[in-house]
């Protein structure tokens, strides 16, 4: 499971039948904490850059809408919440989990945004001459 937040704010549970593990991922760069913190609001908080709380009632209004399909998904998120908590994973009251933060790779700079007089190394020749 992913709790996905994309760049336009928008959240949602990617890999949802995925119960063997859980992260946050996050679409906006590390230098938008704040606006990140504002987004994640009522279903997840950060709790410093590499680990995120997120709010297992959330995680429950994820299930599929079809009643059989519901209720085997509720018993599998169950069961891994089950499993997370002897690791510390789940919170001492059991209303948030443990996931990591997996945040945009930074962009390349442009050679335009190297600081003047740094050049880019060349990268190495393949072959002969």
């Amino acid at each position: 499971m992913i709790l996905q937040l994309d760049l336009d704010g928008s959240l949602r549970l990617a890999e949802p039948h995925d119960f063997t593990r859980l992260h946050c991922a996050l679409g906006p760069p590390r230098s938008s904490l704040a606006l990140v913190h504002q987004q994640l609001a009522g279903t997840a908080r950060l709790e410093n850059t590499d680990t995120a709380w997120i709010d297992v009632a959330w995680l429950r209004r994820q299930r599929p809408v079809e009643a059989d399909a519901a209720r085997t998904w509720l018993s599998q998120l169950e069961h891994m919440l089950a499993q997370a908590q002897p690791h510390g994973w789940l919170s001492a009251d059991g209303l948030e989990v443990k996931a990591h933060v997996v945040w945009p790779a930074p962009a390349e700079p442009l050679p335009s945004q190297l600081p003047s007089g740094r050049r880019r190394p060349n990268p190495p020749l393949r072959g002969t001459l």
